[in-house]
């Protein structure tokens, strides 16, 4: 289980009572005097580290809803996401939120001002690998995990949790009384500010439609849901069937083993399938198939890279990807990697992009990839 699949349940009568306010418990940190921010409880947003390896701004906020589906409880259709800052990992923090919910909060707390709504957890400084930082208040505790997401639950429930996550050093760094344990870390804490804060009000409840959202109820706010759900980009529409493609592809697969037990392993299935199907037809099998898997098998590790674009010249027998990686470096590092696979290709020119960088990769294409 990875940190960000985290979900905490409320036990009992605790999934019921709306959390104390964070300003409530008198903490001394300087955020907190500033008016402007709206802090609300944890235990009501759905928090994750999510990958977006799309260049755009609107294409990642477009992605949003497919790549945070698998986390969530509730339909995309009546859940609002907001998405944060680009994390060290080079995943995103996200956040999603039942939109009754955050409707509420807009027009109850923040629809006369020009404020920001911030999940509470938000507060604490994000840890280092195998540690989690720890607000304890009253019945409740805020826990910040290493990939930059968090959550609050129970203060009866937080050793449960850790156990499930391999037992991390859980580190108190605010206490009972609400002070700011500095001494608790070794490392100095880098407390977060403004600026780094996720703010809830995007699209629909964004601060400069305040007076529409004030004047906007619930069924207004679904709607406009349902609507931005439905009119995603392209590179939305890319991950929602990525999403989908998975999730038929795993089921498929133990089938496919199961149906037919001597199908050689370790070749991506659609080569495998094609394979087995030209021997039962007594064709060649498709080259641009078994090109594409080789290729796609020889990468598989670097989660980085994106194929953008791609054709397949028949004549010269060559498959053509216009690619995007993280890095000039790792681009100039594909041709190496196929090399070991014994795949011969030639790098193109590369052009550094925001984020990375983009250019053409060449695949010499022969019969019999495997």
């Amino acid at each position: 289980m990875q940190s960000s699949d985290i979900v905490a349940e409320p036990a009992d009568d605790y999934a019921f009572a709306e959390p104390a306010g964070l300003r409530s418990y008198e903490l001394n940190l300087a955020i907190m005097s500033d008016p402007d921010i709206v802090f609300v409880p944890t235990e009501r947003v759905r928090l994750a580290a999510v990958a977006l390896p799309l260049k755009r701004a609107d294409q990642r906020k477009a992605s949003l809803p497919f790549a945070m589906e698998p986390l969530l409880g509730e339909p995309i259709e009546q859940t609002h996401f907001a998405i944060g800052s680009r994390l060290e990992d080079g995943r995103y923090l996200a956040c999603a939120v039942n939109i009754e919910r955050v409707a509420q909060w807009v027009l109850t707390d923040a629809s006369a001002r020009q404020v920001m709504i911030v999940p509470d957890v938000l507060i604490l400084p994000v840890p280092p690998q195998d540690v989690w930082h720890v607000a304890s208040l009253a019945d409740r505790v805020l826990v910040r995990l290493p990939d930059g997401s968090g959550f609050a639950t129970a203060k009866t429930l937080l050793p449960v949790f850790a156990l499930s996550e391999g037992s991390p050093e859980c580190r108190i760094i605010i206490d009972e009384s609400g002070r700011a344990d500095t001494s608790a870390s070794a490392e100095p804490l880098v407390w977060p500010d403004r600026s780094a804060l996720l703010d809830l009000r995007q699209g629909a409840f964004a601060p400069g439609a305040s007076n529409t959202v004030r004047s906007i109820n619930v069924a207004a706010a679904l709607t406009l849901a349902i609507v931005s759900a439905a009119t995603v980009i392209s590179g939305a529409d890319a991950l929602a069937l990525q999403h989908v493609a998975h999730t038929r592809e795993a089921r498929l697969i133990e089938d496919f083993r199961i149906r037919f037990p001597n199908a050689p392993a370790g070749t991506a299935l659609m080569a495998t399938i094609d394979s087995l199907s030209s021997s039962a037809l007594g064709r060649p099998a498709d080259t641009f198939i078994s090109t594409l898997s080789a290729t796609s098998m020889a990468l598989r590790d670097e989660r980085t890279v994106s194929v953008q674009d791609m054709a397949f010249e028949q004549a010269g027998n060559r498959l053509d990807l216009n690619v995007e990686t993280d890095s000039l470096d790792t681009f100039q590092s594909l041709s190496s990697r196929l090399t070991q696979s014994g795949i011969s290709a030639e790098l193109g020119a590369a052009t550094v992009v925001p984020g990375g960088a983009e250019g053409l990769l060449s695949i010499m294409a022969k019969d019999g990839f495997q």
